[in-house]
């Protein structure tokens, strides 16, 4: 059914710009965004920081990168990271 072409797609959805679920970039999607796990940014710590999710009232769902460590306490709002065209960083492996 249909025009009998092969694609399962339509024009429009093919032309459709892909763009990650988490920073919003358009040069990768979310298996591979590199803000997902990336080095710690203290050079002291040889942490992994972390993506998560804010609960609280002031900022409910706004996305942050923080260490693993509590005691480093390194921690970024992830707006604020992609807003100053800051490198978000290397690793996009899951933690150990």
């Amino acid at each position: 059914m249909g025009s009998g072409g092969d694609s399962s797609l339509c024009s429009k959805c093919q032309a459709a710009e892909v763009v990650c679920q988490v920073c919003k970039m358009t040069s990768h999607l979310l298996p591979l965004c590199p803000s997902i796990y990336t080095e710690c940014k203290r050079k002291e710590c040889h942490g992994i920081r972390k993506l998560m999710i804010s609960g609280t009232d002031k900022n409910i769902s706004r996305m942050f990168l923080k260490c693993q460590y509590s005691t480093c306490g390194s921690f970024e709002w992830l707006d604020d990271v992609i807003r100053d065209g800051k490198e978000v960083g290397g690793s996009c492996s899951t933690p150990k």
